[in-house]
């Protein structure tokens, strides 16, 4: 029995987290013989040269400690160092990664780690924003190279030369680090480094931001630039030196090499060059040239035609999401800086202004009506788009009352009129008529409206922007359609008067998240308040599970949690009781810590919107991502039986399921003997998602199972039905009680 159980628990794993990012910004390229390793924007990158084939690795499919990778190192025994953006440096052996970070070594900063690079003696240097470490494999050494950490400070590479020579490229100039002895602006090089690099002639070569290239002997420096050369930019990111001493530079206007005396440009005018801004390059042992593109990925050059390499799809073409909705198909759309994203659960498509109607494709937020018709709302000029599926109709001006502003947020009301906020107040909109709100008619204290939802009576709720520079006091505010009425931290519960985003649960209360518009930080925001109608209750840092006062999203899902992004803490799922669950980079394999727009597909798939990190995507017992027609044999023939959630669980858990058709259900609790405990369900249910709550207060700690079974009981069991065959079918998972 307890085989059997087993055997059934492992047949119904899945993964819970899918990370979807844009891997195309690249800003390291490193050689190892037929592989090269990329770092990007959306993760860590294994590119194999000859067959073109490419792994991934992000934070849903590997331990690496953050998807936005800034730059690479090698050490004697092959294993790959990974320095982040945001979460501290990993170390990849080629199956398993190890983290370093601010919580469990003497790292002294998980931000900005710019340069990896590994000296002689094994030692590993990192520079992360003003500090300079070194890493033997078992101690530390930290040096702060710079002002405090609010000025402007960054390490951008490391070179050794001679006599135990430490040369920094730094946004301070150039470095000479001896001795634990630090020389910044040395020679007089005081303008920003990003790179540099020693001829066959051991010159060295620095390549700056704003001043070009230059050259120093140890004694004269001589400079390149736009002036008095033919450098094309004088941004250089990166630049290498190939076999015939020839310096290879990577700029913002493309392509650059010097022999010492004549230079060579490539950009896209004239040649094969798909991008002019190169953040990142390699010379391999062919002495052919990789190039890292700023947003269209990788490219080669074997000095005589480029060739070009998509890391991503072009159609998921940022990693910045604005906004989250679901059509009437259920297919998925994704609002970001560079269009609109579709995705059906096969395929995705990406809209902007090239192949579309959509002329604006900043997108901050999405609505769907009722004929599956989508509005887009955008920053800027023609900031309101419809999309019918056929026909693309833009509102402006010439047209409608929505002028030059960013559309916040859409909603729809019973009568489905469509409410838009935006920084020019709250418009109403039935299809023929526009009405606009604003503090010059109406008693609103804001025209910046950063969220709308309505209750259970139909009134309209408002979260008002407080931007002292307009004179707006912002609080919350609440329409019937007649009257207006505005709460604030004068006259209610409201910690702060700047309101971020709203949602009701079930019962009519309401949720309400507050901001400091000045500042943006763990402890800085007003937290999560709740608003029955009579009393107010805020949750912060301070007395409950929040990770983070600033919050960016809420959203209530169909079983009352509240689930909550933030800005630094993660996702965040409250049970409106006492039980906080937090998803964060060290606990799940969600992308990034900041999440910026939360929603939930018919599958239960949360789909978790990031400003830099593309989306993650969750479910609870696995993500379900591949579309199945409502009327394929397989939906007829199965439902689908959750992992429990939390798991481990002290002393409650919820165990969820779905049924693919009205079925007779039996949910049981076993032990480790599969000796039946508890009956949980036993009746008939309808279609559709169902979840139930196990207390364990009475059990003691360890594994257990639940089991459950669909069908008529008078049927034989099976765990797969022959469509029609009219079986029983059983369906079982573990769980543990962690007192």
């Amino acid at each position: 029995m307890i085989i059997n159980i087993f055997i059934l628990f492992l047949y119904g794993l899945a993964q819970e987290w899918i990370n979807y990012t844009n891997y195309n910004s690249v800003y390291e390229i490193m050689n190892q013989q037929d592989v090269l390793w990329i770092a990007t924007h959306g993760g860590l990158v294994k590119f194999i040269k000859q067959s073109e084939e490419i792994e991934y690795y992000n934070r849903a499919n590997s331990g690496i400690p953050d998807n936005f990778v800034n730059s690479l190192a090698m050490d004697s025994t092959g294993n790959i160092w990974i320095g982040t953006h945001r979460y501290g440096i990993g170390k990849f052996d080629g199956i398993n990664f190890t983290v370093f970070n601010t919580n469990n070594s003497e790292l002294p900063h998980d931000r900005w780690n710019n340069v990896l690079v590994v000296d002689k003696q094994g030692i590993i240097w990192v520079g992360s924003s003003q500090y300079l470490s070194k890493y033997d494999g078992v101690n530390w050494s930290v040096y702060d190279t710079g002002d405090p950490i609010s000025s402007y400070v960054s390490l951008n590479d490391i070179k050794f030369g001679n006599q135990g020579m430490v040369w920094i490229a730094a946004s301070w100039g150039l470095g000479r680090f001896q001795e634990d002895s630090l020389i910044k602006g040395y020679a007089g090089i005081a303008e920003e480094v990003n790179c540099i690099v020693f001829d066959k002639n051991e010159t060295m070569w620095l390549g700056t931001v704003g001043s070009g290239l230059i050259k120093f002997d140890g004694m004269n420096t001589t400079v390149y630039d736009t002036t008095n050369s033919d450098i094309p930019s004088n941004i250089v990111y990166s630049a290498k030196i190939d076999s015939k001493n020839i310096i290879w530079l990577a700029t913002a206007k493309g392509l650059a090499s010097f022999d010492g005396e004549s230079w060579k440009v490539n950009n896209t005018e004239n040649s094969g060059l798909v991008e002019d801004v190169i953040f990142a390059l390699e010379i391999d042992e062919l002495d052919k040239i990789w190039l890292g593109l700023m947003s269209k990925g990788l490219m080669s050059y074997d000095r005589v035609k480029f060739k070009s390499i998509l890391l991503s799809s072009k159609e998921f073409p940022s990693n910045s999401v604005y906004a989250i909705a679901f059509d009437k198909n259920k297919s998925a759309l994704i609002g970001t800086n560079k269009g609109l994203v579709t995705f059906d659960y096969n395929s995705w498509l990406l809209y902007d202004s090239s192949n579309s109607g959509l002329n604006n494709p900043y997108i901050l937020s999405l609505g769907v009506d009722r004929f599956n018709t989508i509005w887009i709302g955008a920053r800027g000029y023609h900031c309101l788009t419809k999309f019918d599926g056929a026909d693309w109709y833009v509102y402006d001006s010439t047209n409608s009352v929505m002028g030059i502003e960013e559309v916040r947020c859409l909603q729809f009301d019973s009568l489905d009129s469509l409410w838009i906020g935006s920084t020019m107040g709250i418009t109403k909109y039935d299809g023929e008529n526009w009405l606009r709100y604003t503090t010059g008619n109406t008693p609103l204290t804001s025209n910046g409206i950063n969220d709308i939802a309505f209750d259970k009576e139909g009134n309209a709720w408002f979260a008002l922007a407080a931007l002292p520079f307009l004179e707006y006091t912002g609080g919350l505010a609440e329409f019937d359609g007649g009257n207006w009425q505005i709460y604030n931290t004068g006259n209610s519960g409201l910690p702060i008067d700047h309101v971020v985003a709203l949602a009701f649960d079930s019962e009519g209360a309401l949720w309400i998240a507050t901001g400091n518009p000045g500042t943006i930080g763990i402890d800085s925001g007003g937290g999560l308040t709740k608003f029955d109608g009579e009393n107010w209750t805020t949750y912060t840092i301070y007395n409950s599970g929040l990770t983070s006062n600033t919050i960016f999203d809420i959203l209530v899902d169909s079983v009352d949690h509240i689930w909550i992004g933030t800005y630094a803490g993660g996702l965040v799922r409250f049970d409106r009781k006492d039980e906080w669950l937090v998803y964060n980079t060290i606990t799940s394999g969600i992308s990034s810590n900041n999440v910026s727009v939360i929603n939930i597909d018919a599958k239960g798939n949360k789909w978790i919107g990031h400003l830099l990190s593309g989306i993650s995507v969750f479910r609870e017992g696995g993500v379900i991502i591949s579309e199945i027609p409502d009327n394929h044999p397989s939906i007829l023939k199965s439902f689908i039986l959750d992992q429990n959630y939390p798991n481990p669980f002290n002393p409650s858990t919820t165990i969820g399921f779905t049924l693919s058709k009205p079925e007779f259900v039996e949910l049981k609790i076993y032990n480790l003997l599969g000796q039946e405990l508890l009956m949980l369900v036993s009746k008939r249910l309808n279609q559709g998602n169902h979840t139930y709550t196990f207390d364990g207060t009475n059990l003691a700690s360890g594994v257990y199972y639940y089991q459950l079974m669909a069908g008529d009981p008078s049927k034989g069991l099976s765990r797969v039905e022959s469509r029609g065959s009219g079986q029983r079918f059983r369906e079982v998972k573990k769980m543990i009680l962690l007192k």
